[in-house]
């Protein structure tokens, strides 16, 4: 690093955040191979955390996604979010996820989708399983049978 003042007044260092976090930045921007390169290199022998990162990113996706969706499964009413689950209205989630991975669900809700309700909703762990077993929740048949009787 050159030493020269820097924007907040003080001599760059190693030690101050901001310095370090501009020249990281400039430094990735011209050396973008082995900048890619030391990244793997650290998650390697960081893989405990950055699986620990991950997985809780991934959780707060998910929360997210399950809020803009309504947070209430759509058969049953359930609302604890730990017993909710996205599903695809029309089918194919897993020839989706085999094809597309895991993880695009959630960038599909929460940003590339215009109307992600059209697509997906919400249901609880029984009720998505039931639908998936079964063709059709067993609420809907309660439901008809009051109707019917």
């Amino acid at each position: 690093m050159n030493i020269k003042a820097c924007s907040h007044g003080t001599v760059p260092s190693r030690d101050c955040g901001m310095c370090r976090t501009v020249y990281l930045r400039k430094w990735r921007q011209t050396n973008p191979e082995s900048s890619r390169r030391a990244t793997a290199k650290w998650r390697r022998s960081h893989s405990t955390h950055t699986s620990r990162l991950n997985k809780a990113s991934k959780t707060r996706r998910r929360m997210r996604a399950i809020q803009l969706l309504g947070a209430r499964c759509a058969c049953c009413s359930e609302s604890h979010i730990s017993f909710l689950d996205i599903d695809h209205i029309h089918g194919g989630g897993s020839r989706e996820r085999r094809g597309r991975g895991p993880n695009h669900i959630f960038r599909e809700i929460l940003g590339g989708l215009p109307n992600p309700h059209e697509k997906y909703q919400v249901l609880c762990s029984n009720c998505n399983q039931s639908k998936r077993r079964r063709g059709r929740c067993e609420h809907e048949s309660e439901r008809e049978a009051r109707k019917i009787g």
